[in-house]
């Protein structure tokens, strides 16, 4: 039965996240799904998993370091540097939306008692504040989800680029 058959190879081709992908797949993994499913039915072969653009290998990245001995100076000459500075931003954004959670809690927990708060005087309080407030916990909690999971793919990518750049 064709059930029973194991899919066959994947071959995606380049990096997914080189190509055409879309805003929404890039910033859900779902561009990652196809090797998901055909890794739930079967092992992962070789030919499952997206090759790398040019650009990414060893030898391109490895290339304007080659006479350089020091790390931190590798990492200035190297084509990654871009890729330190996008791990630095999205790190600092998970920073801020984690910061901003505990600020707006203290001002919901001040619009339920009735106090001042930032947007209207005790008293003066109207229900959309108050859906404003709960709104924006909402999206600083999942900004800093997405935020984080993408610093830790890009810390991953980084690794490997860096491992494979130094055993070059």
């Amino acid at each position: 039965s064709e059930a029973a058959l194991p899919p066959p190879p994947l071959n995606p081709g380049p990096l997914p996240l080189q190509g055409d992908v879309s805003l929404w797949s890039h910033l859900f993994f779902s561009w990652y799904n196809p090797m998901m499913r055909i890794g739930v039915k079967r092992a992962l072969q070789l030919e499952d998993v997206w090759t790398l653009p040019p650009s990414r290998s060893a030898a391109a990245l490895a290339r304007p370091v080659g006479h350089l001995t020091k790390v931190v100076e590798m990492g200035r000459a190297s084509p990654m540097w871009g890729l330190f500075l996008l791990c630095g931003f999205i790190r600092f954004m998970t920073e801020v939306a984690s910061f901003c959670q505990p600020l707006l809690l203290n001002q919901l927990m001040r619009f339920i008692a009735d106090k001042p708060t930032a947007f209207a005087d005790a008293g003066e309080h109207s229900p959309a504040e108050g859906y404003l407030l709960a709104g924006g916990m909402l999206v600083a909690a999942a900004t800093q989800s997405l935020c984080l999971q993408h610093f830790i793919a890009l810390c991953f990518e980084l690794g490997a680029a860096a491992k494979s750049t130094l055993n070059h």
